[in-house]
């Protein structure tokens, strides 16, 4: 499982893990709070190094372990290097057959070369994030007013 490391801000030092495959609404809620970042905004965030979302990630971690309140001041004081985020991605034998494509810039000679999952592409897998707007309803329907009452 995926976890946060703590070392050097007491009393928080540790591991904490963090399932990103989740949030609850207040979690959700509690890391728009510290990072200003939207649900459906942090994958993008989170993939592009957004520190405030990093610490909005650590915010929910502690809590889910310990409960209760976190100081959040003094995660935003520490020397950043005192947390990390350690991803433990299961090592799973992929059997399909790889994808090719072509080298656009030449530099391969023409030889052919896999096209596997970027680093955005695989964290993807890491969070799944609700749409925040949901499904949109619609105002017309296949089977009219009309329809419905002359049955």
């Amino acid at each position: 499982m995926d976890r946060i490391v703590i070392d050097g801000i007491p009393p928080y030092d540790g591991e904490y893990p963090l399932d990103l495959s989740y949030f609850t609404n207040r979690e959700l809620h509690t890391i728009k709070k510290v990072s200003g970042v939207r649900a459906g905004e942090l994958l993008e965030a989170f993939a592009g190094g957004d520190q405030d979302v990093f610490v909005g990630f650590t915010v929910v971690a502690i809590q889910r372990k310990n409960g209760g309140e976190v100081d959040i001041d003094k995660l935003w004081d520490a020397d950043a290097a005192k947390i990390s985020f350690v991803g433990d991605t299961p090592e799973v034998e992929d059997t399909s057959p790889p994808e090719f494509e072509p080298v656009a810039n030449g530099s391969n000679d023409g030889k052919l070369q896999s096209s596997g999952l970027t680093s955005d592409e695989s964290l993807a897998t890491l969070v799944s994030v609700p749409s925040p707007t949901g499904t949109p309803d619609s105002d017309t329907s296949a089977i009219s007013v009309q329809e419905i009452s002359a049955s």
